[in-house]
């Protein structure tokens, strides 16, 4: 677990990078840091229910990408992807839920929520879990 100060680089990082996706993408971001901070101290995913883990960061408080990154990294999304980053819109959520959300809201992507709830409960019915 990091201490608090790499906590709070990361998460001034991680404001400022949503500041800027944001801004290029032309999505509102209305949520200030002190709130983008109390979210990221959640400990479970909205979506999910998981426990979440902080990200591993090398020395400057920066996330590390790639083979460091965990499903269970805590990463914030919006419950609503056609609302700005907006207070009550902004949840914490695992990095695999936000993945796996965003191909279900991708319209071009053919794979929807209701084909992953058919291919779960086929794996559930087979004994898979």
């Amino acid at each position: 677990m990091m201490c608090d100060t790499n906590f709070e680089k990361w998460v001034a990082r991680l404001y400022l990078s949503k500041l800027d996706q944001s801004s290029s993408r032309g999505i509102d971001f209305s949520i200030n840091l002190v709130s983008l901070r109390n979210i990221l101290r959640a400990k479970k995913c909205y979506w999910t229910g998981i426990s979440l883990t902080r990200p591993k960061l090398d020395g400057k408080g920066n996330a590390l990408g790639g083979n460091h990154r965990r499903a269970s990294d805590i990463t914030v999304d919006r419950i609503d992807s056609s609302l700005p980053y907006i207070k009550g819109n902004v949840v914490a959520c695992s990095n695999y839920a936000n993945s796996l959300k965003s191909v279900f809201e991708d319209p071009g992507n053919e794979y929807t929520a209701q084909h992953f709830i058919k291919m779960a409960d086929k794996m559930r019915r087979l004994g898979a879990f």
